[in-house]
């Protein structure tokens, strides 16, 4: 599902047999009829993405010239598409993560230091909630000896608001002349938009607070494409009510 060449490659040669796949069915959140994709596992995952993007791979570099070899080091690979409460109902993630944290923790003798990027942060703290109710309240305790998190979006995203209300992903991730293809030549806006109102993380990762947090006064404010395309700009909670008015129109269209 990501990280590998494999998944670009599969991208550009056929790009709507990728779009099918990669796309969630709008009802269930789950796979769509007839189709059957999951995340890449090992530390090859998400190393580099190709030559000259790298992921986690310069951290797994610095991790094996300290000591780390696979009996210690795991990459907790996930399908990031999915809402919190679908990785552990479609993948049992959380009951396997577990399972492999305590591997770790009893091959090593010490407890384990969790890393997190983006998301991920998010993803961990649902593991620690479901961890503790459903095994024991003292296992993060026992077993975690400490989170790191970097980039995690605890109060949400501004810009998952013109992802899902228009497709917009200038702000999103940035790989150069490699995104002026994808989004001039393979994704255009509507595809994009379409699969990213199909993935619940996107919607999971809207901002949160309102106002109140996000201020009414101009400083963080969010930009986006509409359908006349040009750009506007609204408060936090004026593009919230618009992208349910987007949303619902799609739907009953």
């Amino acid at each position: 599902l990501w990280g590998t060449l494999t998944m670009l490659e599969s991208s550009f040669f056929d790009t709507q047999c990728w779009f099918r796949h990669m796309q969630l069915d709008p009802e269930t959140g789950l796979d769509p009829p007839g189709i059957k994709l999951r995340s890449a596992e090992g530390l090859t995952a998400a190393d580099w993405l190709m030559p000259g993007f790298w992921v986690w791979g310069p951290l797994i570099e610095s991790f094996a010239e300290i000591g780390y070899d696979p009996n210690w080091l795991f990459m907790g690979g996930y399908d990031w598409r999915l809402t919190l409460e679908n990785l552990e109902r479609r993948d049992r993630f959380f009951s396997r993560f577990q399972i492999r944290v305590e591997e770790a923790v009893r091959a090593s003798g010490m407890r384990a230091v969790l890393v997190t990027h983006s998301w991920g942060g998010s993803v961990m703290l649902f593991f620690y909630h479901w961890v503790s109710h459903h095994v024991s309240p003292s296992w993060v305790e026992d077993n975690i000896e400490a989170l790191v998190t970097i980039g995690s979006p605890w109060l949400g995203l501004p810009k998952a608001v013109p992802s899902l209300i228009s497709g917009e992903m200038r702000d999103t991730a940035q790989l150069g002349a490699l995104q002026t293809v994808l989004d001039n030549l393979y994704l255009g806006k509507n595809m994009r938009r379409d699969l990213f109102r199909s993935w619940g993380c996107i919607t999971a990762m809207l901002p949160k607070g309102g106002d109140a947090f996000w201020s009414q006064d101009g400083v963080h404010m969010v930009s986006f494409t509409g359908t006349d395309e040009h750009e506007t700009n609204r408060t936090i909670e004026g593009a919230l009510d618009l992208i349910w008015e987007r949303m619902g129109e799609s739907a009953s269209s």
